[in-house]
This record gives C-alpha cells, sequence and structure tokens, in this order.
C-alpha cells in the first residue's frame, strides 16, 4: 500500500495535475489532502485519476459550495472537515 499526502494546492490544477500524474506512475494507492484545494474544475483533476482513492479534509478556503459538490459526487473521493481513516486494517 502507498499512501501520499498534500495540502493547501490553492487552485494551482497545473500543479496538483503534475501532481496526481506522478502518484499513479509511482503505485499510489490513496492520497489524503489536507485541504485549501480552492479552485473550480478541481473535481476534473480527480476525476482524471480514479485509480487514486482520495480523502479530503476541508480546509478554511474552501467554502465554495458549488465545487465541493462537484467533487463530493466523485466515487472514488471522501470529503469532510475532518477525515478518519482505515487503509487495510490500520
Amino acid at each position: 500500500m502507498k499512501v501520499a499526502i498534500a495540502s493547501d494546492s490553492h487552485g494551482s490544477l497545473d500543479r496538483l495535475g503534475e501532481l496526481m500524474s506522478n502518484l499513479t506512475k509511482a503505485g499510489v494507492d490513496y492520497l489524503v489532502h489536507a485541504g485549501d484545494f480552492v479552485s473550480y474544475e478541481v473535481d476534473e483533476i480527480f476525476r482524471n485519476y480514479p485509480n487514486i482513492t482520495t480523502f479530503i479534509s476541508r480546509g478554511n478556503c474552501d467554502v465554495n459550495e458549488e465545487v465541493l459538490e462537484k467533487v463530493i459526487s466523485l466515487p472514488h473521493v471522501t470529503l469532510d472537515e475532518v477525515i478518519y481513516l482505515e487503509l487495510e486494517g490500520v
């Protein structure tokens, strides 16, 4: 199992896309994002990488309900105020 942790992408879609591409190449299974993605179209980045199960803790800048609804609608993404997760029994 490979887990990556990221935070504060603050709307930098090109960098987030690059990160997700690199994680895929590295065989990462899970991404924990500690919030502040703050961007329209961020759902498209996560949509393009269904092979990475993503857990996002909502950051203080993640306030746009339209963006949040799009991200929440993705089946491989969990988004909440606080994330509790168990991966392979841990």
